[in-house]
C-alpha cells in the first residue's frame, strides 16, 4: 500500500478516534434537570490545593460538604469544571479506567437534584453530623457511607451489594469497610 494513503488513514483514524474522547456532554441531561431547578453535591468531594478533584474520590486536601449547591461551568472529555455559591471553581477529573463506568453514571453519583434536606431525609441529628464530618465510623448505614464517601470505584468494589467496599484514601492508600446488616462492622486502613 502506499505510504501516503497509510498515514492518511492513521492520521484519520487517530483525529476520530481523539475527537471522540473530548465530546462535551451535558450534566443536566445526564441528571434529567428540570428547567430552573439546582444541582447538589450528592457526597463529600475532597479537593487539592489547585482546586483539582478525583474521580477516586482521595480523601486529602479540603472538602466540599454533601448537599453544597453547585453550577455547572463545563463538562467536556474527563473534566467536569463547577463552582459552588461563594464563586470558587473546581475541576473533577474523571478516570474511566478505575472507575469502570461511563460519565453520565458517574455525574448521577456525584451530583444530584436534592437538597441537603432532602438527601438527610429519615437520618437523625447525629447521623448526619457524622456524615457532614466526613469520616466513615462503625455502625453507619450504606447510605450514609455514600453521603460521607460517594460511591466506591468499581475497579475495586464491583457492587455495592457486596459487604465490603474499598476506597482510596491517597494514591497509596486504601480503606476497606466491611458491612453487617447494612452497618459498618468494621473500617480497615491498608497501604
Amino acid at each position: 500500500m502506499n505510504r501516503k494513503l497509510v498515514f492518511c488513514l492513521f492520521s484519520t483514524l487517530a483525529l476520530v478516534l481523539f475527537a471522540g474522547c473530548r465530546q462535551p456532554f451535558s450534566v443536566a441531561e445526564a441528571l434529567q434537570q428540570p428547567e430552573h431547578s439546582a444541582i447538589y453535591t450528592q457526597c463529600n468531594l475532597w479537593y487539592d490545593v489547585d482546586n483539582k478533584i478525583s474521580s477516586l474520590h482521595f480523601q486529602s486536601g479540603t472538602m466540599i460538604p454533601f448537599g453544597t449547591e453547585v453550577e455547572i461551568v463545563s463538562a467536556y472529555g474527563t473534566k467536569i469544571k463547577f463552582k459552588t455559591a461563594p464563586g470558587k471553581v473546581y475541576t473533577l477529573i474523571f478516570n474511566p479506567e478505575w472507575l469502570m463506568i461511563p460519565m453520565p453514571d458517574y455525574v448521577r453519583q456525584v451530583f444530584t437534584l436534592k437538597n441537603r434536606d432532602q438527601l438527610c431525609e429519615g437520618m437523625s441529628e447525629d447521623q448526619i453530623r457524622a456524615a457532614a464530618s466526613g469520616q466513615i465510623t462503625k455502625g453507619m448505614s450504606r447510605r450514609e457511607v455514600l453521603l460521607t464517601r460517594g460511591f466506591p470505584p468499581a475497579s475495586r468494589t464491583p457492587l455495592i451489594s457486596n459487604n465490603t467496599w474499598v476506597y482510596w484514601k491517597d494514591r497509596y492508600t486504601t480503606v476497606r469497610v466491611v458491612f453487617q446488616n447494612d452497618k459498618v462492622i468494621e473500617i480497615l486502613s491498608l497501604k
